[in-house]
């Protein structure tokens, strides 16, 4: 098969592989809060434990075991690994403090920090309508996180909703930092 960037049908690949990707989150985040009892360092520690054999045979399929996991920039690698996986962990933590439907609302933010954090980390233009996007995007979080935060809401949802924020944010620096790299690394 002709490999997807370089295909006419690289838009329908990308769209194809963001559903699935947006339905694997989804279902691994409805495990993880049915296992409240568990740990989110033992989940991130589980989570990589079924992922890691899945990575290493799709390089082996593809022929770049070696290429795919050389670099030529490991600050970035490393400020991304560190950043995602952070957010792993806070992500994982919130669903311990709030239900899985408002987790997934608040994690929607991590598109508008990423339009940010773009602008000012790679210098990308933002137009009138991604300026509004991103209002509405932050206003739309706010009504999601503000019960949570007023003084109605109990702590522990507070600090759940804040938890989730930051994972949220860091999810962004994480995908802004993948972005930064993708024209000089291995997109294996």
């Amino acid at each position: 098969m002709e490999r997807a960037e370089t295909s006419q049908h690289a838009p329908a690949w990308g769209i194809t592989l963001m559903v699935l990707s947006v339905t694997v989150f989804t279902v691994m985040s409805a495990f993880i809060k049915a296992a409240d009892r568990v740990p989110a360092g033992e989940a991130m520690f589980f989570r990589a434990v079924f992922t890691l054999p899945v990575i290493i045979v799709w390089l082996v399929l593809r022929g770049e075991l070696v290429t795919g996991i050389r670099t030529k920039n490991m600050r970035s690698h490393a400020v991304r690994g560190v950043a995602g996986s952070v957010a792993m962990g806070l992500g994982f933590a919130g669903l311990k403090y709030l239900p899985l439907p408002e987790v997934t609302a608040i994690r929607f933010v991590t598109p508008v920090v990423m339009l940010v954090l773009a602008a000012v980390l790679l210098g990308e233009r933002l137009r009138l309508v991604r300026i509004s996007a991103v209002a509405v995007g932050l206003i739309g979080v706010l009504i999601i996180v503000w019960p949570r935060l007023s003084t109605g809401a109990g702590t522990s949802e507070a600090f759940g909703a804040m938890i989730v924020l930051g994972s949220a944010c860091l999810a962004a620096l994480a995908q802004v930092f993948v972005k930064s790299m993708a024209g000089r690394e291995s997109t294996a």
